[in-house]
This record gives structure tokens, sequence and C-alpha cells, in this order.
């Protein structure tokens, strides 16, 4: 899953969410863009009791969310699964989501393109096979214009044992194509390069953000960076908060977003996952030359048992950010999860309040994983909200320029 996800996972009915559509007995939604104010897409999954997971696609025509029949290339049996992670735009008539599907034992990449009228599947390539065993995902995808696009993930094989690469890939107008990418972590048995996120400031500047690491025991995983400099990929130096030299050392880049060709933000989580973790937000920021670590709220504070997560970040201008995730809170066994957004004003980072439609008692779930405006006081963020008792239903949280409220 993009980001290895760490805040645990949800189970609802939500309350404060009639106006969002909820298919199957579960749903949630990991990726949303918005073109226009009034032309939004959301993607992730829904599942049954008796035909397995699939795609999910949500539009936003600027009134109502309605879902949007989508294809399911890993089939409708009990044990299938198709989920979609990211979407992208170039334009109203030209969308990309991407993600993986099973099927016959294998993870293969999935990539389902818009062209106004429906959605279709596009053939990409599988560099790890399609043996059971294999791992082929993608978890985001952006798009310069209509023939210049990129996707990036993982490849390898499903098992601690085996080596996980990094996965990029180049759309051209006609067909996706792998391109060499380096493999900070190296490529030996229980390593680990994963990236989560991608985005283009130029068809010769590029950055993509993830993780590097080995997954033996609790996992030892560093921050990584790409640069695309427009003919090649190159490893970028980053700061490493969570330390890097001790088993359980944990740094994981999650979201990307670019004001500018000299502002660009990646927000994650670090810390250890040793016994006793303690698990912080992560924010960097690259000035076109160098990445540098900003401090930033960690509403579950930062003791010993802490649990703070940031997933998705996206920028309408260079004074007007957002990072957004889940912490959890509170002193039960199994603690409630609840939604958190920060805001970067130019000046600095701040927390700002929001809701928690499944309510915030023990084993109650509220996470963000991503967020998309089409100006500072139009913002949405997507994810998935559970109670106790329930299955997770899709959340969407809407920002006015003033306050978030549940959609």
């Amino acid at each position: 899953m993009p980001g290895l996800r760490l805040g645990g996972l949800a189970r609802p009915e939500l309350p404060g969410a009639r106006r969002v559509p909820k298919p199957g007995a579960f749903s949630l939604l990991n990726g949303v863009y918005c073109v226009t104010a009034a032309d939004c897409w959301a993607v992730g999954q829904y599942g049954t009791s008796h035909q397995g997971s699939r795609n999910e696609v949500l539009h936003w025509n600027g009134k109502t969310w309605r879902t949007v029949a989508v294809p399911n290339p890993g089939g409708h049996a009990v044990s299938s699964a198709s989920e979609l992670f990211s979407v992208r735009c170039a334009g109203a008539k030209d969308c990309w989501a991407v993600g993986d599907y099973t099927a016959h034992g294998a993870n293969l990449n999935e990539a389902l393109y818009w062209n106004g009228t429906r959605w279709s599947k596009v053939t990409t390539p599988t560099p790890a096979g399609n043996m059971p065993g294999s791992l082929n995902e993608l978890f985001d995808v952006t798009c310069l214009t209509s023939s210049r696009c990129w996707a990036v993930g993982e490849y390898g094989t499903e098992n601690t044992t085996g080596v996980v690469r990094n996965e990029v890939l180049r759309w051209n107008g006609r067909t996706w194509s792998q391109v060499r990418a380096p493999e900070p972590a190296g490529t030996t048995s229980s390593h680990v390069n994963s990236l989560n996120a991608i985005r283009c400031m130029s068809a010769t500047r590029c950055l993509a953000v993830g993780l590097d690491g080995v997954l033996t025991g609790p996992p030892t995983l560093a921050n990584e960076a790409l640069l695309w400099n427009g003919k090649k990929w190159s490893a970028l130096a980053t700061p490493q908060p969570g330390g890097t030299t001790t088993t359980g050392d944990l740094n994981v880049l999650a979201g990307l977003t670019c004001a500018s060709p000299t502002s660009c933000w990646a927000a994650g989580t670090y810390g250890t996952e040793a016994t006793p973790t303690v698990l912080l937000n992560e924010v960097l920021h690259w000035n076109g030359a160098t990445w540098s670590q900003f401090e930033v709220p960690n509403p579950d504070g930062t003791g010993t048992g802490s649990d703070n997560n940031l997933s998705g970040a996206f920028c309408s201008n260079s004074r007007s950010c957002w990072a957004v995730g889940q912490y959890s809170f509170g002193h039960g066994v199994v603690r409630p999860l609840l939604t958190q957004a920060l805001r970067w004003n130019g000046i600095k980072w701040s927390r700002v309040k929001t809701p928690n439609p499944a309510g915030t008692a023990d084993q109650d779930s509220n996470d963000l994983f991503a967020v998309r405006c089409s100006r500072p006081d139009n913002c949405w963020a997507v994810g998935q909200a559970a109670g106790k008792s329930g299955n997770t239903s899709n959340l969407l949280l809407h920002w006015n320029g003033k306050a978030w409220s549940v959609r």
C-alpha cells in the first residue's frame, strides 16, 4: 500500500456522510484530483462479501458526488481484488487512474484512462512478471500534457526475503514504457525500494519520493527521493530524521506537491517501530537544489507510543499548502484513529481542526490519504472511516476557506 500506512486499518455507517456514495459492504478513497471546482475525481476501492473488491471511481459535478462505471481487471470472484490509488487529469477529457489488481496469484499494474465518455483499461508493462507471488503496483501518476505522463510504484516479489524495486513508467501519448531508476537500497534479498508519489515541474524536472531499506524483522526504512533531469533519474540526498542505523528506524515519504520548481513539499512519517514505538509527522522542503526538514505539529505528541502519520499533500500556491493524514489518541488498548490536516501559510505549518465522522472512541477509525484544491478556498480530502462495529466507508471532507466539513 502506498506510504506503508502505519496508523492501523479502519473498519461504518458515517452519520455525516449521506451525500457520498457508499458502494458495497466496505469502501475507501485513496486519491483525489480536481480539473475545476465543478469537475473532480476520487478513486479507491469497494467490496462485497461474495464478489471480492473492485475499483471505485466517484465524480463531482459541482453539486453531487456520483459513482462512475469503471473496468475491474481483477474480476468479480470472491478472491478478486482491484484497487486504484491515484488519479490525475491533463484535461476534462483526459484523465488517468492507476493502481493494481490480482490475477492468478500475482499483483499486476493497473492503468485506466478517461476520454470524457468512459473509463477503459490501458496496457502497461509488468516488470515483475505475472507468476504467483509477483508484485507490480502503481501508487501515483502525474501528467504535464496528454502525451507526457509518469506513473510510479514498485515491483518485485511479495515476501520479506524477496527484492522490491522502484517502478517508473512513462506515457508518450501511445504506450506506457518502463524507465530505468536508481535502487538506493540495493537489490539483494529483503531489500525494498518503493516510490509513492511523483510530480513534474517541466519536461526536464520531475521529483519522485518514497522509501528504501530492509524489510526483515522490524523494518529499517529510509526516505527516498529521485530527480529526473530530462535524460535520466538520479538519487537525491534527503534528511533521515528517524535515523538509519538501528533496526526499526523509520523514514517514509508518502505525499508530494510542488508550488513551483523551487518549492516542493514531501510529507510522511519518521520515528521508530521498535518497542517502544514513536511515530512523528514528517515534512521535507525542496528548494530546487536540496531537501531540508521543517518543524510541524504532532497532535499525538512526541513521546513514547506517539502515533502521527501524514499521507498526502497539496499546494495551491507558495503560501497555501496542506498535508493530511491521521493520528492515534487516548489511552485505550486500541486507540481511535483521528483525521489531521496541517496548513502552510508561507511562514509555518499549523494544525487545522478536522471532523471525525466515525467517532472518537477507542477502536473508531478516521483516516485521510490525499488532498486536492481547485483554489485555496475549495479543497477536498479523501480517505476512509469506520466505527468499531462496522466496515470502512468512504470519507470525504471539504474545505471552504474557513473550516473542514463532512460531505
